[in-house]
């Protein structure tokens, strides 16, 4: 009896699908940023500096637009 109910399991579930589709996505189309803020969080003022300066250097290097986010949040809203 057990068999049987295995079997028509089986049957049921793998007999209705046809594998023989394949899901395919949508086209995806990327977007392009035009600025990049780099905001480091740390409790140290020269640490966060520090990041900031390396990140934003290598990002412009790579071609993007990027700033340092001690510009636009300064460390005293930060804390």
């Amino acid at each position: 009896m057990n068999r049987i109910i295995v079997i028509l399991l089986f049957v049921s579930v793998f007999g209705c699908s046809d594998f023989d589709d394949e899901w395919k996505r949508e086209p995806y189309e990327s977007v392009h940023f035009e600025k990049l803020v780099v905001v480091g969080l740390s409790h140290e003022l020269q640490n966060r500096i520090f990041y900031e300066q390396e990140a934003v250097s290598e990002l412009n290097k790579s071609g993007f637009y990027a700033i340092e986010g001690i510009e636009i949040f300064p460390q005293e809203i930060m804390s």
